[in-house]
């Protein structure tokens, strides 16, 4: 007796399995808020926060990891990778569980700790072994201890000197008005115009809750707004427009290019995937040394160029920012990588560099750059 299956109940079958898959709601996970579909280890996670707690969570009952910032670091998908110390946390604190973890390694690592154990009374090391032994717990030591006391506390309130998550709230505001209105009306320039505006202001922060740049006479701070200012709204707007992806809509697109130039925007465009797998501490960090930069493009704009009263402690505190981000990168990943990256951000400036010049002769671009220095200025005691 044979049985026959109709091809068409199999692909209809098929396409109903599909349907159903790709109508799965989508949850957030509940360590860094990222997508997340499937739970693992008894919480609904995503895929990077499922493979962190399982390389780490036995880590922890060792104080593996320590926090710099008092153990209040915000955890979300835009900086999970900051503090491993405060998202571990958040894993247990969320509801994972070690014991969910298949193959778990506790009893292995028992049953190591035993038998080292019983070697080690049967097997003294020599006096060289311990010595060598000795340096190389030093240079772990070393290691763990890159960053001191103090500069974490200064990584802290730098940080806070840049909140970029204000930014894409902006976006998604903008982005869901525009939705709202009928298509012919969506992206226009003055509303375009205004949202940059808007997202350049926001930078005002950099130097206001900076205690360095307060540091300064009010020449110098004067000086420093009017030559770096071009840079960090360009490297500010850059940032925000790709990791929002409101990039990726052709009529906000268009628009960039009709207010600053087709070329300014391709450059700015391509230059950012340069830094664009950067993790958002870097680029906060990076915005601090640009802001103490001095740059002079000042033969661009015909005009005299103006000179530091304290280029000494000008100097200073590029070399701490500098120092402290080199400090950061090695804590993160590697040297080698930490190279790297300083490489790929001073092509950055490059690039950043080319588009301004680019972008001088742009009316919308200049009121913009001079708006947000006035502003600055009626905030901080600064004589032009």
């Amino acid at each position: 007796m044979k049985i026959l299956i109709n091809d068409s109940d199999k692909l209809t079958n098929s396409l109903t399995i599909i349907t159903r898959r790709s109508k799965e709601p989508l949850d957030k996970c509940k360590v860094c808020e990222a997508p997340a579909i499937h739970s693992n280890f008894g919480v609904i996670c995503c895929s990077p926060c499922k493979m962190f707690f399982k390389r780490n969570a036995e880590l922890k009952q060792v104080g593996h990891f320590i926090c710099g910032f008092g153990d209040k670091c915000e955890v979300n998908m835009n900086n999970r990778r900051i503090c491993s110390s405060c998202r571990l946390t958040k894993c247990f604190a969320s509801g994972m569980k070690i014991e969910l973890i298949r193959g778990s390694r506790s009893k292995k690592n028992s049953k190591k700790r035993q038998k080292k154990n019983t070697i080690t009374k049967f097997n003294l090391p020599t006096i060289n072994d311990q010595s060598q032994k000795s340096s190389t717990f030093n240079l772990l030591q070393f290691n763990q201890s890159i960053l001191t006391i103090e500069q974490w506390n200064i990584l802290s309130y730098l940080f806070n000197c840049f909140d970029e998550q204000k930014q894409f709230l902006l976006i998604n505001q903008f982005i869901s008005e525009q939705n709202s209105l009928p298509y012919k009306f969506r992206f226009k320039c003055g509303s375009v115009r205004q949202l940059i505006s808007l997202l350049t202001s926001k930078t005002q922060s950099l130097f206001e809750k900076n205690h360095d740049f307060y540091s300064l006479c009010t020449r110098d701070r004067s000086i420093l707004l009017h030559r770096i200012m071009k840079y960090i709204a360009v490297i500010n707007l850059s940032y925000i427009v790709q990791q929002t992806h409101i990039i990726n809509y052709p009529s906000f697109n268009k628009i960039l290019e009709n207010l600053f130039g087709k070329t300014a925007t391709l450059i700015n465009k391509q230059a950012f995937t340069l830094i664009n797998n950067f993790d958002v501490g870097f680029l906060k960090l990076a915005f601090t040394i640009i802001c103490f930069s001095t740059i002079d493009y000042v033969i661009y704009e015909n005009i005299s160029g103006a000179n530091f009263i304290s280029v000494k402690r000008i100097m200073e505190i590029q070399d701490l920012y500098i120092e402290l981000t080199w400090r950061y990168l090695v804590y993160e990943y590697s040297e080698q990588k930490a190279i790297v990256h300083f490489s790929s951000f001073i092509r950055f400036i490059f690039a950043v560099h080319n588009a301004i010049i680019l972008m001088q002769n742009e009316e919308v671009f200049t009121s913009m750059i001079h708006s947000t220095i006035e502003q600055i200025e009626k905030t901080l005691p600064i004589c032009i």
